[in-house]
This record gives C-alpha cells, structure tokens and sequence, in this order.
C-alpha cells in the first residue's frame, strides 16, 4: 500500500465512491418529488442544500487541514457520503431529509480537500498526471451515480437507493491502512516545500476570481441539467426509467471523456481558448436539447430505445 501508484488508485478510487452519491442524488429528486409531494422549486433546493453544505464547508476542511494534515478524513468523508444517502430514502418528513442531504454534503466537503492535497503531495513531480487520475475518479464516480440510482430504484423501490451505501463504505475502510502512508506522504512535501513568504509569490486575486467565476457557471450549468433531465423526459419515458438513466450515463460520462481529452487539446490550442470554446458551444447544445420546435420530440425515442416508446405512426 506504500507504493504510489497504488495511492493514487486509491484516492481516485475514493474520489469516485463519493461522487457516486453525489451523481445519485439528482436521479433520485423525480421520486422524492412524489414521495413527499413538493413542487419543482422545492425539489431543487435539496440539490441546493447538499452543494451548499458541500462548497460552503469545503474551504473550511482546506483550510483547517492546510495547517495540519488530516487523513482521516478521506476515510471519514466517503462513509458519510455513503449514510447520507443511504438514510435519504427512509427521511420521516421533508425536514429530515433535508438534514440527510447535507450530511451527504457534508461528507463530500470533508474529503475533496484531503484528496486533492493528498494526491498532489504523492504525485510529486508528475503532479498533474496524478491530478487527472484522481479527477477522472470523481468524473467517473458522477457518470455512474446516475443510472445506479435509478437501476436501484426502479427494480427495489426508493429504499433501494441505501445501498448506495455499499461503495463509499468499501472506500473508506480501503483508506485506513493506508492513512500512515498517505500521512508520511504529505509530511515529507510539506516539510521541504517552501512557504508564500519565502518564496515571494504574489497572489493573483484577479486570475483566481476569474476562474473561481467560469467553474461557478460551469458547475451551474452541469448540476442544473443533471438535475432536470431525469424530470425532462420522465413524463414521455416514464414506463422505462432505464433510458433515463442511460441519457444521464451519456451526458455525465462525456465529463469524463472531457477530461481525458481536455488536457492534450488544450496544451495543443491553448488553454484560453479550450475554456473559451468548451464553454461557448454549450449554448447552441443546451437549446437544441431543450427545444421543442420542428417536432424535436416527434421522432424520440430513436429507433434504438426501447421499442415500447418508440412513438405509434
């Protein structure tokens, strides 16, 4: 378990294992939404209250472990994660659910900070190979959290979603007796690494903000269809569930294509312009998969779903 490598796997093991719940969540709001009989606003502010929970309190995890290193938590992380979810199918009331969801956050804050340090101190000098692995992860975690949900829940009920459980569980007991290599790890890049102060570095406040702004409307736009597919084409597809689950396979799944084929294309044409172009395309693509104009939906499913929604002629 001291070999890198092996280190690697793991934390990009684990980083897949926590965004699975996270991927799992928006699939399950359809049947929530019915469950407890809320609106489409209310149902939205779940998804609201487990990002907040988790980009809120994240930076306090980064923080807090900047100053002292804190493995446990990549163990810690993944199993709350994993009860959160768990424990949201059996929420007694809508105010209990939304304490699940944010502990569901809540795991999800505890271990991305931990991760990240943790994978660039044993990355060393290939430190963003080791970064894209470990993204690649969570891209993956996210793509497959989906349509496992709604296999769950489609074949045993919303109960099914607890075992969702079963992955970050797997995780975080994975993490423990690797905790004294990960910890020695992060001791010796710390340790030789030199401080702000030393070094002279000025902060680009500027650039930060900037980027801080296009992730912000990059994540508001992927939460915002993940969240709404499933509600989108539920009501044409509703006897097979199934499909929706592999449209949001497809459209999750392309984030990790992304982020395999991102990094090459963007050191080949630049890295202005692949954040410039991988954004502005998304305008004409989100219309032309919300639309409705020209009998867009007259023809879907395709000939290749599931022959019973195929439309009559």
């Amino acid at each position: 378990m001291n070999h890198p490598g092996l280190l690697l796997f793991l934390l990009s093991f684990g980083h897949m294992c926590t965004d699975i719940v996270q991927g799992a969540l928006p699939a399950l709001l359809p049947y929530l939404k019915d469950k407890y009989s809320l609106s489409y606003a209310v149902t939205g502010t779940l998804l609201l209250a487990a990002h907040l929970t988790s980009s809120v309190i994240q930076p306090l995890f980064g923080y807090a472990t900047d100053r002292k290193p804190f493995p446990v938590l990549l163990s810690i992380g993944c199993l709350v994660s994993g009860i959160g979810i768990a424990l949201v199918p059996f929420s007694p009331d809508f105010a209990w659910l939304i304490a699940f969801v944010m502990f569901t956050g809540l795991g999800t804050a505890a271990f991305h900070p931990e991760g990240f340090k943790a994978t660039a101190c044993i990355a060393s000098v290939k430190r963003a190979t080791g970064m894209s692995f470990f993204s690649v992860g969570g891209n993956l975690g996210f793509s497959i959290g989906a349509p496992a949900a709604i296999f769950l829940v489609s074949h045993y009920g919303l109960h099914g979603a607890a075992w969702l459980l079963v992955p970050a569980a797997i995780a975080g007991v994975l993490f423990l007796p690797a905790l004294p290599h990960i910890r020695r790890r992060i001791a010796e890049i710390s340790e030789g690494a030199p401080s702000a102060a030393q070094t002279g570095a000025e902060r680009p406040v500027y650039a930060v903000s900037l980027i801080v702004l296009i992730v912000v409307f990059r994540s508001w736009t992927q939460l915002g269809l993940a969240t709404y597919i499933p509600f989108l084409y539920r009501a044409q597809l509703s006897s097979h569930p199934e499909f929706v689950a592999t449209l949001l396979f497809l459209f999750l799944g392309a984030g990790t294509a992304g982020t395999l084929l991102g990094g090459p294309l963007a050191d080949r044409i630049g890295h202005r312009k692949m954040v410039f172009w991988s954004m502005a395309l998304q305008v004409p693509l989100i219309h032309l998969s919300s639309s409705r104009k020209a009998g867009w939906f007259s023809s879907w499913p395709p000939a290749w779903g599931p022959p019973s929604c195929r439309p009559s002629r």
